[in-house]
Order: C-alpha cells, then sequence, then structure tokens
C-alpha cells in the first residue's frame, strides 16, 4: 500500500468503482438519467448505491438507454446521484467506447 502502482482490484473496465480510469486510460462518460417512481424509493436505492451495492435492474437500463442513443457501454454505470427537480430523475455516468473515425 502507498507504493504508488494502481490497484489490480476493479469493478469495471474503465475503472474503479468510483468511475476513476486505471492506468491512464480516460474513457468518455455518457451522462443518463432516469425517473425515479418517487422520493422515498429512490432515497432508499441512493442508499443501495453508497453502501456499493448495485440495483441491477437500474442498471440494465442505464445501459439499454446508452444502446438506445447509439453507444456502446464499456463498464458499469457510475450512480453519481438524484436530482432534486420534479419528476425526480437517478444520474449515472455510463463509460463508452468511442466512436472510430
Amino acid at each position: 500500500m502507498g507504493s504508488g502502482a494502481p490497484s489490480e482490484r476493479s469493478d469495471t473496465t474503465a475503472g474503479n468503482s468510483q468511475g476513476v480510469p486505471i492506468y491512464g486510460v480516460r474513457m468518455l462518460m455518457l451522462r443518463i438519467e432516469i425517473e425515479a417512481v418517487d422520493r422515498i424509493e429512490a432515497v432508499r436505492v441512493q442508499a443501495l448505491y453508497q453502501r456499493g451495492e448495485r440495483v441491477v435492474k437500474l442498471d440494465e437500463e442505464v445501459e439499454a438507454q446508452a444502446w438506445r442513443r447509439g453507444r456502446t457501454p464499456a463498464g458499469r454505470p457510475v450512480f453519481v446521484g438524484l436530482t432534486n427537480g420534479r419528476p425526480l430523475l437517478y444520474r449515472f455516468d455510463v463509460p463508452v467506447e468511442a466512436a472510430a473515425r
């Protein structure tokens, strides 16, 4: 520990569980917002993500939204937080592959 060497443990192909890139590789991030059912459920879901747990159904919905936008997900969605407005939205950043030109 403290050697400055990159960690071998990673939860995504793009970076660690906080979305920090590994080995200097920078991924494009796509912001996806999904409408929450209600505030009570949204706060419960936020608490799950803050504990490091995941809601598979939400993650799959976010990935499907990235595909619908024409992007290829390159890793797990990273929960960013909730909006304060109405409708209440979950915010995710999804690492996506850069388009080859």
